[in-house]
């Protein structure tokens, strides 16, 4: 029977040159090997909580050695009553959330098909893409507009701008249209907003 070997841990930052965002410059990979050497690949973003996910990463790699990596609802839940009061905590969440992607991918490796397709197949035909994270070395108007240009250079029409409500008010009678015109006629703007 093939069982999970191990999960391995790649944090991969760019915090060091992030002037705006860095929240959005931060990534951990994770990789689940199995008993007989098939890997898969997931993915935690922890905002700025690294250490933190790296240590709920490293917790759910101690509950998942030695177990049927193709069992993964099983697995879940058999993690949620280990977890019990903190599962659904944003650590948690997190790291669960890379292995559990990381599951997929094996699966889908072993059965030679998508992982869409045994999640219920395909809904669309196509779907559109957008930049997001685009803006992480971005501070003001000007640098956003200059990037925003740089974004639709490379093929992309639209880009999700990612700010708190009010810097949006701040910036919405003058700088945001800079924005908005520095994207041309091709460009669209999706506005994801949050208070605090």
């Amino acid at each position: 029977m093939t069982t999970i070997k191990d999960v391995e841990i790649y944090p991969v930052s760019d915090l060091a040159t992030a002037k705006a965002s860095p929240w959005a410059s931060v990534s951990i990979i994770v990789k689940v090997i199995t008993s007989d050497g098939q890997v898969g690949y997931g993915e935690a973003v922890p905002t700025l909580r690294v250490n933190q996910v790296v240590k709920a990463i490293e917790e759910v790699r101690r509950f998942m050695i030695g177990k049927d990596p193709f069992r993964i609802e099983y697995l879940f839940r058999e993690w949620y009553k280990h977890e019990f009061y903190i599962s659904r905590s944003f650590e948690a969440a997190t790291a669960y959330s890379a292995i559990d992607i990381a599951l997929h991918d094996l699966l889908g490796k072993y059965l030679g098909a998508s992982v869409y397709q045994f999640l219920g197949g395909l809904v669309n035909e196509k779907i559109k893409a957008y930049a997001n994270g685009w803006y992480s070395d971005c501070v003001t108007p000007d640098d956003f507009a200059r990037r925003a240009k740089e974004v639709v250079s490379m093929g992309f029409k639209a880009m999700k701008f990612d700010h708190s409500v009010h810097t949006l008010i701040r910036w919405m009678r003058r700088d945001l249209r800079r924005l908005w015109r520095g994207l041309g006629p091709l460009g669209r703007l999706w506005v994801s907003t949050w208070t605090y």
